[in-house]
């Protein structure tokens, strides 16, 4: 297991809350710039946190990132949010028309262990990585 995000904070926190979690496992670098190969890519806060112009470059490089059958899966927001800053919102049908072309065995459920806030705006997304990337 990994952990990746573009600034030390949040890892520094796991490391103080997981002493045990391996440093080297716990990646401070750019989500675009990464050239690693992983099985699973769990997404919480990432995706509605980059400006919406930047979501097919998510979706490519999360398809470049995953090995053969990997899986995207995690939180979305399933609601009208932010259009001028974080966090930017969604739909599912904004999402299958996005991911299709890449991932396959798309699934997309309202989450019902949403903190009370979120409830009703949030789905458990999973979906499978293609073979290819397919026209749309």
């Amino acid at each position: 297991m990994y952990a990746l995000d573009i600034s030390e904070h949040p890892l520094n926190e796991i490391r103080k809350r997981v002493p045990e979690f391996p440093s080297d496992q716990l990646l401070c670098a750019d989500f675009f710039d990464c050239e690693m190969k992983f099985d699973i890519i769990i997404e919480q806060t990432f995706f509605c946190a980059i400006n919406p112009v930047l979501r097919l470059n998510y979706v490519e490089q999360c398809f470049k990132l995953l090995e053969e059958k990997g899986m995207l899966t995690g939180l979305f927001f399933d609601a009208e949010l932010y259009s001028d800053h974080p966090p930017y919102g969604g739909s599912t049908d904004e999402y299958t028309k996005l991911f299709t072309p890449y991932f396959k065995e798309i699934s997309m459920k309202e989450e019902s262990l949403s903190d009370p806030d979120r409830l009703g705006r949030e789905i458990w997304v999973e979906m499978r990585k293609r073979d290819a990337k397919i026209n749309s």
